[in-house]
């Protein structure tokens, strides 16, 4: 797709895979890696990330425009036939779009602890963080903002455990981080369009993330139309890293169940 870095290998059934904030493509190294023998993999950076300059004059990419940009991507890794999809963090919400706006692209969904209020109606973004992040920047700079980003969103220990490259990588993913929080402050959600979702949807949770996104997710569990919540042991915000031998199990068996 012309201006998105995407990249495809592996055989098998089709699989999309989009990034949250504050990583890119990379991210899903190891799913690439351990599954295309049985998958065909499909992986990309959301503009603004990445590969994937923003569009000339924008200064953030809003959450319709990132789904219409995961459709036309599916459309062309996947002509004529709907594909299973993953989304992590922000890139759930994005997914989740995608249900509503282009429900046939899409046979199964994994949402992987999108930031959405635990209720209808409820703010996108905590109280008082984009004043504090904006703060953390004036003041220190961009990486200690991404630090504090980094450190609400997948807690102390999720911060501290984290590859000191990944790490690394994403404090320098400041500008991405204020684009995508933005996009989350504009962004409106209500149960009554969820409700009208029949895509399988899979919600999974890591046991050790920060708790606020297990009522996120049962929220959703309760407002999808066809939805199961599952909680991945051993796992944080980034389960797809840190439980990666379940998370990878999980995907062959919902690929696998999709095919029956």
């Amino acid at each position: 797709m012309q201006g998105l870095f995407s990249e495809q290998e592996g055989h098998g059934p089709k699989v999309l895979f989009i990034h949250g904030t504050a990583t890119d493509h990379r991210t899903w190294s190891i799913q690439r890696l351990g599954l295309k023998g049985e998958l065909e993999l499909c992986v990309y950076d959301r503009r603004g990330s990445g590969g994937s300059p923003l569009p000339p004059g924008s200064t953030f990419v809003d959450i319709p425009g990132h789904a219409a940009d995961a459709a036309v991507l599916v459309r062309e890794f996947s002509p004529g036939a709907p594909v299973m999809a993953v989304g992590s963090s922000f890139g759930g919400v994005v997914l989740l779009e995608l249900l509503r706006t282009e429900p046939g692209l899409v046979h199964t969904a994994v949402l992987l602890e999108p930031p959405l209020p635990p209720t209808e109606g409820g703010p996108l973004v905590a109280a008082g963080f984009v004043e504090a992040f904006n703060a953390l920047w004036r003041s220190d700079g961009g990486r200690a903002a991404a630090e504090f980003f980094l450190r609400t969103v997948l807690g102390d220990r999720g911060f501290e455990r984290m590859p000191v490259a990944i790490r690394e990588r994403a404090l320098e993913e400041h500008d991405a981080i204020r684009q995508d929080c933005e996009a989350l402050i504009r962004y409106r959600l209500e149960d009554a369009s969820l409700s009208r979702i029949t895509t399988p949807v899979v919600l999974m949770g890591g046991e050790r993330s920060p708790p606020f996104y297990r009522s996120t997710l049962e929220r959703l569990s309760a407002a999808l139309g066809n939805a199961r919540l599952e909680m991945l042991p051993g796992a944080g915000h980034m389960m797809h890293a840190e439980a990666y031998r379940r998370f990878n199990a999980r995907l062959r068996e919902l690929a696998a169940s999709a095919r029956s």
